[in-house]
């Protein structure tokens, strides 16, 4: 194999501009003695890519900076208008023009009408220097003066008031008792304002994905540590006092405490957990039961609460 050499390399290279698309790439190569050498998809390498189980790899940059394909589909978050506010911004742009349009035949027909006297009329008055106002001059203030005039047809207190009934709407739809959940002790969360404007229009629902409108629960039952099986209902009934948790066991649960953090709220029957998902809640709540939490953490130590209970009883 001959080396490559950046110094030697005179070929010409002719692609496509850039795009955003990722699977697409098409251009060729041409070389000194006008031969072509074409290459697709399969040589694009793009930004922000890995290459792995490769020792050398020899590549030239053909889009850099905001010309890349990454850069070109990072468009940032779309803004999402609901049907009344996509009919609120076309009925105002409606408004103007007619507020236009009323103007203009305002002030040509001001021109016309002053252009009608016989000398200059009564109440146009002359400068300083004894000249009068032009025709053409006084219809553009007469469309300045209809604007000022008009101006009350655009509906900009419109969008204040449809914002104080949208306010309205999530201040009922949080107080709201139907929506509210007495297992978790929390209502409906409503943090867009546009929301509720398109509740109604929903027809169909599709989900492939379970949890997004089931509700999962996973229970703790039982558990098994180093091949004893606790939370059984003939461990239960053995083992009727309470005793100490054996060493396996206070592993286990100095490890709960550790991987997921539950915070205590004031009160001693209150235990509320950070996780947001339905298994952290459910170990948290489990671990709850047996009254082992987090107390503490700092840099290099960790505080536990976990008092002595026969870890075989019921959970």
């Amino acid at each position: 194999e001959v080396p490559f050499q950046p110094e030697r390399f005179h070929n010409t290279i002719v692609c496509e501009k850039p795009n955003n698309h990722l699977n697409r790439f098409k251009g060729y190569m041409e070389h000194p003695d006008q031969s072509r050498t074409g290459f697709g998809s399969e040589s694009l390498l793009l930004r922000g890519c890995t290459i792995r189980n490769t020792k050398v790899a020899v590549g030239i940059v053909i889009y850099a900076g905001h010309e890349t394909k990454a850069m070109l589909n990072n468009s940032g978050p779309r803004y999402k208008r609901s049907k009344i506010e996509r009919r609120m911004n076309t009925d105002v742009f409606f408004c103007i023009g007619i507020l236009f349009l009323m103007c203009l035949t305002g002030a040509v027909g001001h021109s016309l009408w002053n252009g009608t006297f016989a000398e200059h009329p009564p109440f146009d008055v002359p400068d300083a220097e004894g000249h009068f106002l032009p025709l053409a001059l006084g219809g553009f203030y007469m469309f300045l003066t209809m604007i000022i005039l008009l101006q009350i047809l655009i509906p900009i207190s419109l969008y204040v008031s449809i914002e104080l009934v949208k306010l309205g709407q999530v201040f009922f739809l949080h107080n709201d008792l139907d929506l509210y959940d007495e297992e978790t002790h929390l209502s409906i969360q409503c943090r867009a304002l546009n929301i509720t404007e398109d509740l109604g229009q929903i027809q169909y629902i599709f989900s492939d994905k379970t949890g997004t409108l089931t509700e999962n629960k996973m229970v703790f039952r039982r558990c098994t540590i180093m091949g004893h099986e606790y939370s059984h209902q003939e461990n239960a009934k053995r083992l009727e006092t309470p005793k100490e948790l054996d060493s396996d066991g206070e592993e286990w649960t100095q490890y709960q405490c550790l991987s997921f953090p539950a915070r205590r709220d004031q009160g001693p029957a209150t235990v509320r957990g950070q996780g947001g998902s339905q298994p952290l809640r459910r170990s948290q709540s489990a671990r709850a039961r047996i009254q082992g939490h987090l107390r503490q953490r700092s840099t290099g130590r960790c505080e536990i609460s976990q008092p002595p209970v026969a870890f075989s009883s019921s959970i």
